[in-house]
């Protein structure tokens, strides 16, 4: 996640892709900051809803092995 004017990205995009699996410009300076962040809410929001829903599924005695089993299926 890059934040920077198109012409100073066009000039970092090689380097940054020499190390980088993914390179994404995400708008002018302090965007990218604004994105990582925002993308470190949602990750944060779902482990909170996984470990709620594990607290539930235990506590309504459910076999967690299943869920983990479940969830690792995909949707």
């Amino acid at each position: 996640m890059v934040g920077a004017e198109p012409a100073v990205f066009a000039l970092l995009e090689p380097v940054l892709k020499g190390f980088a699996e993914n390179v994404f410009h995400v708008g002018g300076p302090g965007a990218g900051h604004t994105i990582k962040l925002l993308n470190n809410f949602i990750a944060q929001a779902v482990c909170t809803a996984t470990a709620e829903a594990f607290a539930v599924g235990q506590r309504s005695g459910v076999d967690l092995n299943q869920l983990v089993q479940l969830i690792s299926a995909g949707r």
